[in-house]
């Protein structure tokens, strides 16, 4: 599971806190506010508790994989700063071309 919205956030630059908080927010169980805190937090966070047993799983070495993530964030979402992944636009309003 954590690889899969780990993966999503890579392609899409949402993530399960997104798309859990957007839920939570309709359902009045959330304020906006608190919604975006979250996904501040948690969007992105990296599966790093089970990840070593995943790729031996996966017959996959890590720099693999992440050539494989680099290859597949589309630039019109992501760009590279500075050696470093920034989402151009977030929903705080903290990306790279907000």
């Amino acid at each position: 599971d954590d690889l899969h919205w780990y993966t999503t956030f890579i392609k899409f630059g949402i993530g399960r806190a997104t798309y859990d908080s957007s839920q939570e927010i309709r359902n009045n169980h959330l304020t906006r506010e608190e919604g975006m805190q979250l996904v501040k937090r948690f969007d992105g966070e990296f599966p790093d508790r089970y990840f070593s047993e995943l790729m031996d799983y996966l017959e996959m070495k890590d720099e693999y994989f992440f050539e494989l993530c680099d290859k597949f964030r589309s630039p019109h979402i992501w760009e590279r700063i500075n050696k470093e992944w920034k989402l151009k636009h977030t929903v705080n309003k903290d990306g790279s071309r907000d």
